[in-house]
């Protein structure tokens, strides 16, 4: 189910399913309701509540919702949000 929304989402933003699904494993082993940095990121792509209120819309616990958003702040240059991850997947940034 999420690999779909990942696949539906990367091809309306015309981002990478490839880099769009990894990012969501690294982030968080596409568990949806994932909670790291000491319960303060959520969801899939690790949200701060604060990224979530300025770029998202929707229940933050949505999966669809997740993939949406992770995929449009992408789309317009919003992977800074997620650098460690861009990293571990070899970007030289």
């Amino acid at each position: 189910m999420i690999e779909g929304q990942i696949y539906t989402y990367a091809s309306k933003y015309n981002v990478s399913f490839n880099e769009l699904y990894l990012l969501a494993q690294l982030e968080s082993g596409l568990n949806l309701y994932a909670r790291g940095d000491n319960n303060t990121s959520f969801g899939l792509f690790q949200y701060k509540l604060g990224t979530w209120e300025s770029y998202c819309k929707g229940d933050i616990w949505n999966g669809e919702n997740q993939v949406e958003c992770a995929a449009k702040m992408i789309s317009d240059g919003g992977w800074r949000h997620w650098l460690n991850s861009y990293r571990k997947m070899g970007y030289g940034i």
